[in-house]
């Protein structure tokens, strides 16, 4: 996991998205390109590198791949997990055709720049958990205000993993996110290209962003939009839906991920709609996990390990106030998927207490609460001192083939103390 603590003032806050014109596209040529190689291709190649961040200005001639362009190139093929030969060879050549969100993935000045293999945070966050949205305007690509519809859902998988509540509001200037199609140079840094290669993007929260672009959401009008994806045909459409969760992944302070399938990959690769768990432990890791209030003396919560979600799914439970309580987990409904073999397993567990984590205080003697609390603590069960407690399920087939799901209780023992 990689943090970019960039600050309002810091200059390279404008890499997201990066304010360069629109870059050449880069598909398959059939001709591979390396070190001391010559021509358009090779110009159209540093474009798109100083683009997305793997490649700072250099002073060497722009047709020539120098050996600043061969360490761009090295930088993208870690980041998309690609064999690394410092060469444009055909591998590469594919993955920089895919059409891709606008967004930059790293810093070029980086010297320890995310690789293959988990998320990324942007330095930026909201300070509310209770979050609003706006529409400046829509596309005729879909029939009536139905993308307006889309988008809303698109808040959903967030939402379901997070304490965060989203509201539409009908004033711009009572929103944190804001979203409209847009085509070309339209004046935020971050020129569109067209129909293909840039779909969208989207802008960090502050301190990375300030001001009205904090948050901004933008879809190029000249790609076809609908409600699903077109499939590989002439006739192809993108799914908003998609393109949405992503980039409000971005507006609430996610970068680019290197797991290829999580929602935050760069390029676009069809239908996908639902969080990965790398995008569960980004978000969670800016927000932490969803909470659901106690009510009176008695509280439970649903939570699942789906496979879509990477096996894993964890919920808190805010008691109000510290208070002396009992809290279990309990597996309520397993699904095989497949079939069960001796490479199932699952937990259901208590994970933290007010952000400590508890196999700390079974393996690392810390004790919850004062000193003369009692604290009977493992991980099926609970007994302590808190407010808020945040239960954990998870599946560890390697396969991912089976699906869990689960509650998390918790009773309050006040009387205990009176």
């Amino acid at each position: 996991m990689k943090v970019t603590p960039d600050g309002p003032d810091d200059a390279r806050q404008q890499e997201q998205p990066a304010p360069d014109p629109p870059p050449a596209r880069c598909g398959p040529s059939g001709r591979v390109l390396e070190l001391g190689d010559t021509g358009r291709q090779v110009a159209y190649l540093r474009q798109y590198l100083h683009r997305f961040g793997y490649l700072r200005q250099c002073p060497c001639p722009e047709e020539v791949f120098c050996r600043h362009v061969k360490s761009g190139v090295l930088r993208y093929q870690r980041f998309f997990g690609l064999t690394t030969t410092g060469i444009l060879d055909q591998a590469t050549q594919v993955q920089l055709a895919k059409p891709r969100c606008g967004v930059a993935d790293m810093d070029p000045d980086d010297p320890d720049p995310p690789t293959n293999g988990d998320y990324n945070l942007s330095g930026g966050s909201w300070s509310s958990t209770s979050l609003r949205f706006f529409f400046d305007n829509g596309t005729s690509d879909i029939s009536g205000t139905g993308e307006r519809d889309i988008v809303r859902r698109a808040f959903q998988p967030w939402a379901a993993v997070t304490p965060l509540r989203f509201a539409e509001t009908a004033t711009e200037s009572d929103a944190q996110f804001s979203f409209g199609w847009r085509t070309g140079d339209h004046g935020d840094g971050s020129s569109f290209d067209g129909s293909g290669n840039i779909y969208a993007h989207g802008f960090y929260p502050p301190p990375v962003n300030s001001g009205s672009i904090a948050g901004d959401v933008h879809f190029d009008d000249a790609e076809e939009w609908d409600s699903e994806d077109g499939g590989w045909w002439f006739w192809k459409r993108i799914d908003l839906e998609t393109v949405a969760v992503h980039e409000i992944g971005h507006a609430l302070g996610l970068k680019h991920s290197s797991v290829g399938d999580a929602v935050m990959w760069p390029s676009y690769e069809g239908e996908r709609r639902s969080l990965h768990a790398d995008d569960v432990a980004g978000i969670q890791a800016i927000y932490g996990p969803p909470t659901v209030p106690a009510r009176s003396e008695f509280g439970v919560a649903s939570m699942w390990a789906l496979k879509s979600s990477g096996s894993y799914g964890s919920v808190t439970i805010d008691l109000g106030r510290r208070r002396r309580f009992l809290a279990w987990a309990s597996m309520t409904m397993l699904d095989s998927l497949n079939n069960f073999d001796r490479d199932n397993a699952v937990t259901a567990e208590i994970f933290k207490v007010d952000g400590n984590e508890t196999w700390r205080a079974i393996y690392g003697g810390d004790h919850f609460g004062g000193a003369g609390d009692a604290s009977n603590v493992h991980q099926g069960a609970y007994v302590g001192y808190g407010r808020r407690i945040t239960f954990r399920l998870r599946s560890m087939n390697p396969r991912g083939d089976l699906e869990a799901f689960g509650a998390g209780t918790v009773v309050t023992l006040d009387a205990l103390d009176e």
